[in-house]
């Protein structure tokens, strides 16, 4: 039994089918008691031995782990690595070691990873790297595998191409046999972002919001029996992410789910607005999801995944992991046009009216889904994967037998892009998120062609429509399911927007020109609706500057109102003007027809409540002579002469706060990333007088110049703090270094104003901008864009960081290089100042930490050059 609930805690924390909703669970473990599990269980000990077998079947060798250098691993120092050097060459070609790294939870520890260097770049005192190396991760370091995490760079760029994260998976009853698993990742687009990991496996909770899932980009699950030759294609079969517009973000997502050469169910979803971003990538706004003919809830006899549709091999590809072939799965060019023409059991199209589309049971959470929308399921539609995006605030449409592939089409009437020949087409209204419906609405297809002519509103949902209106069906454009088409119905239904706010406003005046007690009942209700306890500013502040939410709740507003007017105000010619434009969805008519009965002009838009766009603060003297500055995003500091950055987990500042506490390790909000030295850290300057180098900093405290500094400037989103050296340079002619160091809002980069004063007429003065030299780190440089950069590592502690240096290009002179730094040269003048900027970054800090590389540093670099155009 214990193997049983291993394998169902595998199934939640790696997401089968996603995660599944609470109603669901005892269905789920039933299935797997009964379906993944045969009925004599086995005993611990052959379960561990068919997962050795399973992992030395795929990995040989690499999966042995010598109890010798297991013992030495563990007998050793924190954080100590263990090469070994087979062969002799003098060039290791594995290192082991006790992976602490702080997101490992606790049930791992101690964590021992062997790392197997496959492309011969491994060097002694260096980590390993994540483009072409296997890691084998023995949890509990009990001397037996539990993960292994391969990474592949199929081009030879330097960069990984593909991850697979591989686990045991149990005795399986589709396979009637142990299996080994695996989630496959492929970075379509090369963007260098792929899967984050915990214990070198995926856990849902704890991975899905830090793995990137976006961009152009595609997974598979893939199971290996025991006793089989091939990976079997295993419910994400597969899952794939679309760039469409080639700006690094998913507008378009679409899952397949089945077992084998199986197509169970689709979820094909669309950023319909198109207005997700770079740093808010996840903003999905619709959904199609769809089950195949014969599926095993239709035909009781089946097993999950078993239905009458399959894709041939004009679809499919095939690929191999670790010299064992897959069985064949849709290829990530054609599933889209594979899955345009089927003819689906059912379907139901899913709107996220609220732009809210988050985890319904998870209020509290308000991360965007990665998966597209997922639908709530409901007595004539299974959900289909988990958690849903709910039943609030969500516009269903549910087809029950569908005649022919599906069609779609935009309906002015409404502003909405509708799934044609819906069975029930409904929104439940959630104004104030307490989970209970506040109103209903119904749109139906009076007539049977497949389109929506009638609307019922149930104001109070109480299962009797207060206002019903109709429809002019001879206005609907129809809409192909692509990225485009679905993008344009949007923008036409978002031009309506500038029309509801006024609208609920003189709905307003007229009721209460009508009857004053209904008004003051509605204008109690319409606060109420407003009050939204459960919500953070942050989420109120999205609220306010969605357009999608403001529609939505607009509308709902509007249609409120109007059903109550037409209890008390009985003017026939008004009402028949109203509905004809109402009919064909001319609000700004509708406007027309509600202000002449007003007799008032007193709309005034209400001003835009101010969105907080980051966050600065500085510090001084918390550990004497510090002074920092930093954004929520990244903090700087200076001391004696010498640049250093803070990387954090989050957005936050911690210079109200920092005091003298430690740093080196990793703190609940990040870490002192860089070891300074004797260097001049991220960003520090080194004066050239006739060609002489005169370090503009005292190590330690150590050294004749004479440092001060001081606030000069402060508001809500900008610092200028200034840090002065007096007495650089030769003694006998002494310069004066003034350095003016710039926090902004919502920035990782410090613009820096560099002045020189005193000195020697006549001499000719340079700059050497320095950045830290590390034992393992990869120089960058493009004098065309005028950036200087490294990427690299110095300790196990603080892992992989980037520093970069962005100048005039015009001004650059040469590199130098000292043992303590690598320097931009740049030509400068006494009196005048010369700007440059500084940006840094924490890779363990990222989002998305995997797996980023030195190229894609320099490309940031390049961008922020671009960007700020130095002269």
């Amino acid at each position: 039994m214990r193997n049983i609930l291993t394998h169902v805690s595998q199934f939640y924390s790696l997401a089968l089918w996603e995660r599944v909703r609470v109603r669901d669970l005892i269905w789920i473990t039933l299935f797997f008691l009964i379906g993944f599990s045969p009925i004599s269980f086995g005993s611990d000990q052959d379960d561990s031995a068919n997962k050795q077998k399973l992992f030395e079947k795929v990995f040989d060798g690499a999966v042995q782990l010598d109890s010798q250098m297991v013992q030495k691993v563990l007998q050793g120092k924190k954080d100590e690595r263990h090469y070994a050097d087979a062969d002799g060459d003098g060039q290791p070609e594995e290192v082991w070691f006790i992976d602490n790294d702080s997101r490992h939870p606790e049930r791992y520890r101690p964590l021992l990873v062997r790392a197997i260097d496959e492309d011969g770049d491994l060097l002694t005192s260096h980590e390993p790297d994540i483009d072409s190396d296997l890691y084998v991760a023995d949890w509990k370091a009990d001397g037996s595998v539990d993960a292994v995490l391969d990474y592949n760079d199929k081009d030879g760029d330097g960069d990984a191409d593909e991850m697979a994260m591989y686990f045991y998976g149990g005795s399986s009853g589709y396979f009637n046999e142990p299996v080994l698993r695996v989630w496959w990742g492929r970075d379509v687009g090369d963007d260098n972002l792929l899967w984050h990991d915990i214990g070198y496996t995926y856990d849902q909770t704890l991975c899905q919001y830090r793995t990137h899932f976006g961009g152009d980009e595609m997974f598979a699950a893939f199971a290996l029996p025991l006793s089989g030759q091939e990976w079997i294609p295993f419910f994400e079969n597969p899952f794939l992410f679309y760039d469409r517009d080639g700006d690094g973000v998913t507008e378009e997502v679409l899952r397949l789910s089945g077992v084998d050469d199986n197509v169970e169910s689709i979820r094909w979803s669309f950023d319909a607005d198109n207005d997700a971003a770079r740093d808010q990538p996840r903003d999905f706004d619709v959904s199609i999801t769809a089950w195949a003919p014969g599926v095993s809830w239709i035909n009781q006899g089946r097993q999950r995944g078993q239905t009458d549709l399959r894709f041939d091999e004009r679809f499919a590809e095939r690929h191999t992991l670790r010299g064992i072939p897959t069985a064949p799965f849709l290829r990530y060019e054609s599933a889209p046009a594979f899955a345009r023409p089927i003819v689906w059991e059912r379907a139901m199209l899913t709107w996220d009216e609220d732009d809210r589309n988050v985890d319904e049971q998870q209020y509290a959470d308000a991360n965007e889904r990665w998966e597209g929308v997922i639908a709530n399921g409901n007595e004539d539609f299974p959900q289909v994967g988990g958690p849903s995006c709910g039943a609030f605030n969500k516009r269903y449409e549910l087809a029950m037998k569908p005649n022919g592939p599906l069609r779609y089409y935009y309906h002015p009437a409404d502003g909405r892009l509708h799934l044609r020949g819906a069975d029930k087409s409904w929104i439940d209204v959630d104004m104030n998120f307490d989970r209970r419906t506040d109103m209903r609405y119904e749109m139906i297809d009076e007539d049977g062609d497949g389109v929506i002519d009638q609307w019922s509103i149930d104001v109070n949902a109480d299962g009797t429509p207060e206002d019903v209106w109709r429809s002019d069906p001879s206005l609907i454009q129809e809409v192909d399911w692509n990225r485009a088409d679905v993008n344009a119905a949007t923008s036409f239904a978002r031009r309506r927007n500038q029309w509801r706010e006024p609208l609920v406003h003189y709905l307003i005046k007229l009721l209460q020109t009508t009857n004053e007690e209904a008004a003051g009942t509605m204008l109690s209700l319409l606060n109420q609706w407003g009050r939204i306890e459960s919500f953070s500013q942050d989420e109120i502040d999205k609220f306010i500057a969605s357009p999608e939410t403001q529609s939505y709740r607009y509308g709902v507003k509007a249609d409120r109102l109007i059903a109550e007017l037409k209890k008390y105000y009985k003017n026939e010619d008004f009402w028949q003007r109203f509905d004809r434009a109402r009919s064909q969805g001319d609000l700004e008519a509708m406007l027309q027809c509600v202000m002449e009965k007003t007799g008032v002009d007193d709309y005034a838009k209400p001003e835009q409540t101010k969105i907080s766009t980051g966050a600065v603060a500085w510090a001084q003297d918390w550990v004497p002579p510090n002074i920092g500055w930093e954004s929520e995003k990244i903090a700087y500091r200076v001391y004696w002469g010498q640049f250093d950055f803070f990387g954090k987990k989050n957005d936050c500042l911690i210079y109200p706060t920092i005091g003298a506490m430690s740093y080196h390790d990793e703190t609940e909000w990040g870490i002192d990333a860089l070891l300074v030295g004797e260097s001049a850290g991220c960003g520090g300057a080194t004066l050239y007088i006739n060609g002489k180098a005169w370090p503009v900093r005292n190590p330690a405290g150590k050294g004749e110049i004479v440092f001060t500094k001081r606030l000069l400037s402060q508001d809500e989103t900008h610092i200028t703090i200034e840090h002065l050296a007096e007495g650089a340079g030769p003694k006998d002619n002494p310069y004066t270094i003034r350095f003016h160091c710039f926090a902004n809002a919502g920035r990782k980069d410090s613009p820096i104003d560099i002045t020189i004063e005193g000195g020697k007429e006549g001499d000719e003065i340079a700059l050497g901008i320095g950045l830290t030299k590390m034992p393992q780190e990869a120089l960058l440089f493009d004098s065309s864009a005028g950036v200087m950069g490294v990427w690299g590592a110095q300790t196990p502690v603080i892992g992989t960081i980037g520093m970069g240096i962005v100048f005039p290009k015009n001004r650059f002179l040469r590199i130098q290089t000292t043992p303590d730094e690598n320097q931009a040269v740049l030509q400068a003048e006494r009196g005048k100042t010369l700007r440059y900027h500084i940006q840094c970054d924490w890779l363990r800090g990222r989002r998305f930490d995997r797996c980023p590389s030195a190229g894609d540093w320099l490309n940031e670099l390049r961008a922020l050059a671009a960007e700020v155009k130095l002269r």
